[in-house]
Order: C-alpha cells, then structure tokens, then sequence
C-alpha cells in the first residue's frame, strides 16, 4: 500500500514547525502558572495560524486536529504549553507545541 503524497508532504511540513504562539489577556484575580485568559484558543485559532503564519491549509479530508490532554474540550481557556493533535488520513499522529502567553503591552498593538 503506498501512502498518499499529500499525507507525507503535510506530515513533513507539520513535523518542522516551531511552537505555536498564541498571546491572551489573563483574568486578573487568578493567581499561579496556569492562569485562566480572556479569549480561548480553539481549533480554528491554531487551523487560521497555520494558514496565516506557515501557508499549510488542513483541509479535513486531508486532517484532523484535536486536542491531546484528556479531558480538555474543544478549547484552551489557561496560560500554558499545550499539545494538540493533527491526525492524517494515512493514520499519522502529528503533535503540535502550543503555548499560550500573556499578552503584554507591546503584543496587545
């Protein structure tokens, strides 16, 4: 059975990214590392990124991306390092690095 081309260019190109960055207001009675932000990061966050920021379109009949942690829903609502998943329609499981950061003054522009 041969893999399809697309499959192995997008793995590639997936495989080869840098940590997705997404800056967001953290609410301000929230102490600790994982404070809770104003504005989740959901999947069309990191899909739109993907297509702003790297040119690469997941289109679903080629992927499908979720979140990793069990449990989560189909969001990020905290400050932290996340992980999300992109599966292939060749079986591949592609991680993602996401880190969510408070936004500062000069990323609020």
């Amino acid at each position: 059975m041969q893999i399809p081309k697309v499959s192995l260019d997008l793995r590639h190109k997936l495989v080869s990214l840098p940590p997705l960055i997404f800056h967001r207001r953290v609410q301000k009675d929230a102490p600790g590392t994982r404070s809770p932000i104003y504005g989740s990061v959901r999947i069309a966050d990191i899909m739109k990124h993907l297509q702003d920021s790297y040119a690469i379109t997941l289109a679903p009949s080629d992927a499908v991306v979720c979140f990793k942690e069990p449990g989560q829903s189909n969001s990020i609502r905290q400050i932290g390092q996340w992980t999300a998943e992109v599966r292939l329609k060749n079986g591949d499981v592609v991680p993602l690095a996401i880190h969510v950061e408070k936004q500062s003054k000069e990323t609020a522009a």
